[in-house]
């Protein structure tokens, strides 16, 4: 259960419920750090622990902060894809970090063949494999289910196969800096 104090309310935040109840002026303090443990029926002012708080909350923060992937870990990643020899005209692309990489899975978009992720958003460095989607659309008309089934759409299907998305072998092992990786992919 944590507390903090407001003016002089004390504003307890449990688990499943909040109170709120008024800190009589005897037991109002300064305005440093407090911990208030609930005693018996009433509130009880526990003194000195508000270093050892604010040490916890450092602590905390400074854990935290680490968790994050900072900007040298991430690297910026560019290049063109084809397929069949011809630039893909939209579509997307996908680094998922692999073996040893820890990582967020980083990805971009492909535009006239082209795709390019920055650093701030990009893949770590270190072994990836990669997933390229691209959709096309077939000229057959169906039922669009999310109108249940009465208006007419037309079909799209993924135009890349699946060796190259969902069952993907592609890998690509990124360094540190800006990294070039072509993707050349066939249908056959």
């Amino acid at each position: 259960m944590g507390t903090k104090l407001a003016g002089s309310w004390l504003i307890d935040l449990g688990i499943v419920n909040a109170r709120i109840k008024r800190i009589p002026p005897e037991n109002r303090a300064s305005p440093s750090v407090i911990d208030y443990a609930r005693v018996n029926s009433g509130w009880r002012v526990v003194h000195g622990t508000g270093k050892r708080i604010q040490i916890c909350i450092a602590l905390l923060a400074a854990i935290l902060s680490g968790c994050g992937y900072g900007d040298d870990s991430r690297v910026s990643v560019g290049g063109r894809v084809t397929l069949d020899g011809k630039a893909l005209d939209e579509g997307s692309i996908s680094f998922i970090p692999i073996r040893a990489t820890s990582g967020p899975v980083a990805g971009g978009m492909i535009v006239a063949g082209k795709y390019s992720i920055d650093a701030g958003k990009g893949p770590a460095i270190g072994p990836h494999r990669v997933e390229i989607r691209a959709t096309r659309k077939t000229g057959k008309m169906v039922p669009n289910p999310g109108f249940g089934g009465e208006a007419m759409v037309e079909e799209v299907v993924e135009a890349v196969p699946t060796r190259y998305n969902s069952q993907s072998t592609l890998r690509q092992d990124l360094d540190a800096g800006t990294n070039l990786a072509d993707f050349e992919l066939t249908s056959n």
